[in-house]
């Protein structure tokens, strides 16, 4: 991915569903079978976020990938400029690979998603309805025509409800763009990769047995005017549960070097 930068943003992670657009046929994950359509600036793919407040405007753009690979992030929350970047054939593939064939966003429908999340709360007991939260929109087109759903929340009821299918689907679909996001804000692989280097050898000195991060586990990026930025990874519990989920943070500057911070989070139930 080659990567040119004029301002970096921070999506937010809070959402909740409603309503979808012109559904497109679930498609797998060969060039032949996804189809992209023919024009190379068609959008393929966006994510729009929209406020819970009553004064909120129409839904603002955050990421934009067409069908010739150009990524465009917008600017936002306390980021002052926009980063773009191109994406080989092969990388948009994947990319489109991961949101239809892995979280199966072409199958996820808003009032589902809506539905699931009620029928898990009220099982559980818990609240499912959030309505000055974050909404978030993914729309997918490509030639079968365009597939969008909407969530309010969408991280915060997956965290609530790891049994709702179609809530970790979304979510997992909004992180998987929130990772291009961030790599395109930090200035590509190269830069993610060095980014990945130091949090690794930091993980080294812990004595942390797992294999360590990589670009795939970038979550967000963050920038302020004076030129400090942090960038945040979500490193996994080992698959035995002895080495609980990670928040590792990159704070640097121009002016000092990186320093690394390990957060533990809470262990996943088994």
């Amino acid at each position: 991915m080659s990567v040119s930068q004029s301002n970096r943003v921070h999506v937010p992670i809070i959402l909740i569903l409603l309503a979808s657009g012109t559904p497109v046929s679930a498609q797998g994950d060969s060039e032949d079978r996804i189809g992209l359509p023919r024009d190379p600036q068609t959008p393929v793919i966006e994510l729009f976020t929209s406020s819970g407040r009553a004064d909120s405007r129409r839904p603002d753009r955050m990421l934009v990938v067409t069908a010739d690979g150009t990524v465009a992030v917008a600017a936002g929350n306390g980021v002052a400029r926009q980063s773009s970047a191109r994406l080989s054939r092969d990388e948009l593939l994947d990319l489109l690979s991961d949101l239809i064939s892995t979280h199966r966003i072409l199958q996820c429908r808003s009032d589902q998603l809506l539905q699931e999340a009620e029928r898990a709360g009220r099982a559980a007991g818990l609240d499912w309805k959030f309505p000055k939260a974050t909404t978030t929109i993914i729309r997918i087109r490509l030639s079968g025509g365009v597939h969008e759903v909407r969530c309010t929340a969408a991280e915060l009821l997956a965290e609530r409800f790891p049994d709702a299918e179609s809530v970790q689907n979304f979510n997992g679909a909004l992180l998987r763009l929130q990772n291009l996001i961030a790599v395109t804000q930090i200035g590509g692989a190269a830069e993610a990769q060095r980014l990945c280097d130091i949090a690794n050898s930091e993980l080294r000195v812990t004595g942390d047995r797992r294999n360590g991060v990589t670009a795939r586990d970038i979550q967000s990026v963050r920038e302020n005017r004076q030129g400090l930025r942090l960038v945040q990874f979500h490193l996994s519990q080992d698959d035995n549960g002895d080495s609980p989920n990670a928040l590792i943070s990159v704070v640097e500057s121009q002016d000092s070097p990186a320093q690394v911070t390990i957060t533990p989070l809470p262990r996943r139930e088994r």
